[in-house]
């Protein structure tokens, strides 16, 4: 049993790692490299491992899959007239939107049945407190203080080429903020930018600390710490916001105690340190050049949408919302990139992407309204914040995430003893 239980620890982290790595870091992005690939490569045959797995648990139990049957044929049904029209892209589009949503219907399916969708989320936590503690070393003692030099080098292609330096497969030095007139690096990770490293930290946040109650202390406050290194505006709101609906939702006895003592000492300190570290944030944004950029992501995609609303521009299109981006920006170089994630569905998939991407979020705040459950309501907003400032669409988190929306109303439900499976 020990054994078996070892193995499956062990596929739970591996497919973590795939699926981390997967998520817009520099090794889906390098220049003659075929890392991207093996990561694809990794995924396929983790999920696949995840779905062998699973169909043997049901089995072996006798579980009733008719639910999983009709909500798999009804997604292929609607999904397959957009993956005909957008068939020019090959085995990028099959996987993406055939293969992996599948993987993880029938994955978290199983786990629901089991009694617990978290176990691969607590298995991606783990590796990214560790990648957490990672940075904030080689941040601190490299990027900041430059006693730890880096001379690692490679190219990726990420808003035009460029050359990276820092430690490798740990640690990468990609962008710095200027900060009251000093600049200051920011903590990347191994990710193409601070913001998906903070992205991919706050979607495991929201999932164990809000949906789960049930987190590492410790490595909460690792990762929140490696938030606020990342200097990213949308994350460090989002982190603030998390914590303030995980404490106030708290049903633990613990909390119970000293919940009006904090309530009297600390939160109105933290309220008021928090709200004045935002607004330093928001003012240094606001005059900066990444606020001027993200609006004019923001004007070029609504145009670019509405070219062609219902089907799109095509899956994994990448051109069509420059002509509509300011002039100025096709003559610098690394600053085409495009930075908002969930708008990019609706350019290249138009509505009829868009709606089975956000479906199962609606669906989740739905259910919070009709439960009067803040958690279930405000969980998948905050994701949308996440997505609408950050690239991270079409990755095996983003995706996780979203099929995890079908499973937790009902998870939790269970949990309260309303079994309305």
């Amino acid at each position: 049993m020990i054994r078996k239980n070892k193995l499956e620890n062990n596929w739970l982290y591996m497919w973590g790692i795939a699926i981390i790595y997967n998520c817009f870091s520099i090794f889906t992005r390098q220049v003659n490299s075929n890392s991207s690939k093996i990561l694809l490569l990794m995924n396929l045959f983790f999920g696949g491992y995840a779905i062998i797995k699973s169909l043997i648990k049901l089995k072996r139990y006798r579980t009733n899959i008719s639910k999983l049957i009709f909500l798999i044929l009804s997604y292929y049904i609607y999904i397959l007239p957009y993956v005909y029209l957008n068939f020019k892209n090959g085995y990028y589009t099959l996987y993406t939107l055939l293969v992996m949503p599948i993987f993880f219907l029938i994955y978290f399916y199983t786990e629901y049945q089991c009694g617990n969708i978290f176990n691969l989320v607590s298995a991606i936590m783990n590796i990214m407190i560790v990648l957490s503690i990672i940075s904030l070393f080689f941040w601190v003692f490299g990027s900041i203080f430059h006693f730890v030099h880096f001379h690692n080098s490679t190219i990726i292609e990420w808003g035009g080429v460029r050359q990276i330096y820092g430690v490798k497969f740990l640690y990468y030095e990609i962008q710095h903020t200027m900060f009251f007139g000093n600049s200051i690096p920011r903590n990347s990770g191994v990710f193409v930018e601070p913001a998906t490293f903070g992205l991919i930290l706050n979607i495991i946040l929201i999932l164990k600390l809000l949906v789960q109650k049930n987190s590492n202390l410790i490595g909460s406050i690792i990762m929140i710490l490696t938030v606020v290194s990342t200097t990213s505006t949308t994350n460090i709101i989002v982190t603030i916001l998390v914590l303030i609906i995980a404490f106030t939702q708290s049903s633990s006895e613990k909390f119970k105690k000293i919940k009006k003592i904090i309530n009297i000492i600390w939160i109105p300190i933290l309220t008021i340190v928090s709200v004045y570290i935002v607004l330093l944030l928001l003012k240094t944004k606001l005059n900066g050049e990444s606020y001027s950029l993200r609006m004019d992501d923001f004007n070029a995609g609504l145009e670019a949408f509405k070219d062609h609303p219902f089907f799109g521009n095509g899956f994994a299109d990448t051109t069509s919302m420059l002509k509509y981006m300011n002039t100025s920006r096709m003559i610098q170089p690394g600053k085409t990139g495009f930075s908002n994630g969930l708008l990019l569905i609706f350019i290249q998939g138009g509505l009829y992407l868009g709606i089975i991407y956000i479906l199962p979020l609606i669906k989740m705040m739905k259910s919070g309204l009709t439960s009067k459950n803040v958690v279930l309501l405000l969980a998948p907003f905050l994701f949308l914040i996440l997505v609408f400032s950050t690239m991270a669409q079409y990755s095996e988190l983003d995706i996780m995430f979203v099929i995890m929306c079908i499973y937790i109303p009902n998870y939790l439900n269970n949990l309260r003893g309303d079994n309305d499976v």
